[in-house]
């Protein structure tokens, strides 16, 4: 094929897009954020009590904001008879939050990864741009699951539905339908669901990694299962599962970061501890959780589908709950066997390495950072900026 007609594919009118809104996302997102924070300036937002129907429940009276802008920002369906607890219903206008803080982790990601992490992986020395680039992304996906995490574990271990101390999964069934969330569990659950929507376009407008089909899968998988345990009224095993899987997404992003920093006594010895966690948390306790899905929900829950009174457990809906569950932990398997092949070749004298990043940028010097941007049409403004500077110090 001539260079000509490869340069023609590589830039096409959907990669060409692709690369223009990834080299731009922080204008793009930050242009929607401006406008909706301008107009709740110009219109405060406001509660109003009425009489509608939340998601899936029956009618119950509720604070609603007033007006459209103000739903980007609060949330909606506050319960008036439990101010205390601050109890919510769910319902439509939850989607308003989830597509503004879509837009807000697009900017915090760039703005972080570009000129907070970036600086400081230059700052410690690293010299290959694929390496600060890394780095930086590590940092990002460090610093956000280190909180989600802690406030996860903290939902968990405060919330009514809470399985400890004696670790009775039962308790996440006895209740159900669960109409009624905390004010600060609804928050979670709508911002983690959020960054994994924000995860998935990541996915596809940067350069494709080894294992994308997994993370395709895993994102599209994990969205349906948050999605509908939401709007099904199963907030307190979604809740458990999410906090559950995200304390590797610190341990391992740790790991690499050590790694590019040239570290690899620290980074074999954090993989080591990413390995541990990751079975422990990953496939014991997730295959306990796994366990009571299968288990105690036709023992504590009667099988009624019936919306109109929040009860949407009936036979085929609990193992369509099941079956998604299982592909999800089929896909973590997949990245076990990818983990223990990184175990074996540091048993057998290597270095640990991250076997899911991508290879052919992995020896990239500062002159050679120009292509990786055009790689397939696809960049983000990271690798964007990155090639700005590299043009300014040559």
């Amino acid at each position: 094929m001539s260079s000509q007609k490869k340069r023609s594919l590589a830039t096409g009118q959907p990669a060409w897009l692709l690369q223009k809104y990834a080299e731009n996302q922080i204008a793009l997102a930050s242009i929607p954020i401006i406008l909706i924070l301008a107009a709740n300036v110009i219109q405060p937002p406001k509660y109003q009590l009425k009489m509608l129907h939340a998601l899936h429940s029956p009618a119950h009276p509720s604070m609603h904001v007033d007006s459209w802008p103000g739903k980007f920002l609060i949330i909606s369906y506050l319960d008036p008879l439990s101010r205390d607890s601050q109890l919510c219903y769910k319902g439509p206008d939850d989607a308003y939050i989830v597509v503004f803080w879509v837009l807000i982790w697009t900017v915090a990601r760039e703005v972080l990864m570009r000129y907070f992490w970036y600086p400081l992986g230059r700052a410690w020395g690293i010299k290959k741009q694929g390496d600060i680039m890394r780095f930086a992304e590590q940092g990002w996906s460090l610093a956000y699951y280190t909180v989600f995490w802690l406030m996860g574990a903290h939902i968990m271990a405060t919330s009514p539905y809470s399985p400890y101390p004696d670790f009775d999964l039962s308790r996440m069934w006895r209740g159900y339908p669960f109409i009624t969330i905390s004010a600060h569990s609804k928050w979670y659950y709508l911002v983690q669901t959020a960054f994994i929507i924000q995860q998935l376009i990541v996915l596809n407008i940067e350069k494709k990694r080894k294992d994308f089909t997994q993370m395709l899968s895993h994102h599209i998988i994990t969205i349906a299962l948050v999605v509908a345990s939401y709007t099904t009224n199963n907030t307190p095993i979604g809740t458990a599962i999410l906090s559950v899987m995200d304390f590797t997404d610190i341990v391992l992003p740790a790991a690499k970061m050590l790694k590019y920093m040239g570290l690899t006594t620290a980074c074999d010895a954090a993989f080591g501890l990413f390995i541990v966690s990751w079975i422990i948390t990953r496939h014991v306790l997730f295959g306990i959780l796994l366990y009571s899905v299968i288990v105690d929900v036709p023992r504590y829950t009667p099988y009624i589908w019936e919306p109109a009174r929040g009860l949407f457990l009936d036979y085929w809906s609990h193992h369509l709950f099941i079956l998604a569950l299982g592909a999800l932990q089929f896909i973590i398997l997949l990245w076990l066997f990818m983990i223990l092949r990184v175990l074996y070749k540091i048993l057998t004298g290597a270095n640990a390495e991250d076997v899911r990043s991508d290879s052919e940028d992995d020896d990239m010097q500062p002159e050679e950072a120009e292509p990786l941007v055009a790689t397939n049409g696809q960049t983000n403004g990271l690798a964007h900026a990155v090639a700005k500077d590299v043009k300014k110090r040559q």
